[in-house]
């Protein structure tokens, strides 16, 4: 397997496919960051799609169920649906879920950075902080290429894997502007 401990990689998005792409990374020995605009990874998926829609369309089905239950001689009042405890339930469900995520990025040793990211160029990454922490850091890569020449790396999960590559001089680092 090639060398791995000094590639810093930079992944923007903390959905699913984003943590999952730093966490390979930091358990195959890279320095990586993870950029989005949550306080924890997760995207939008935990935050405001798959998650939320089930944990309601879970509240759905029990009260569906309630009332079919009637043809087996089970019957229940009319439910009173509280809006804000359901919701609050659901945020609960939401933070539990993304909390976790944040937990796995710290023992992975992933520097997670709360902002957005945009390429300037072909060698800069811009990292806006959120509004709270009002701060701007620029990624340099000069270095960076993917190469399909180069040796695969190889992972348990994928002994197989594409070709990626990067030479390293150590201008992978990030500078606070």
């Amino acid at each position: 397997m090639a060398d791995t401990s000094n590639l810093h990689i930079a992944v923007v998005g903390g959905g699913p496919g984003g943590y999952a792409a730093a966490f390979l990374a930091a358990d195959l020995g890279m320095k990586v960051t993870l950029i989005d605009p949550e306080t924890n990874p997760g995207g939008v998926c935990l935050y405001r799609g798959c998650i939320p829609s089930k944990a309601l369309l879970h509240v759905a089905k029990l009260i569906g169920e309630s009332r079919h239950a009637a043809n087996w001689g089970i019957e229940y009042a009319d439910p009173k649906i509280d809006v804000a405890r359901l919701r609050s339930w659901k945020e609960g469900v939401v933070k539990k879920l993304t909390s976790g995520l944040g937990i796995l990025s710290k023992q992975r040793s992933v520097e997670y950075i709360q902002g957005r990211a945009a390429l300037e160029n072909s060698t800069t990454l811009r990292i806006s902080k959120t509004e709270s922490t009002r701060s701007k850091r620029s990624w340099f890569r000069s270095d960076a290429s993917p190469t399909p020449k180069s040796p695969a790396w190889k992972t348990p999960a994928s002994p197989s894997a594409p070709a990626v590559s990067s030479k390293s001089t150590g201008n992978s680092k990030p500078t606070t502007r």
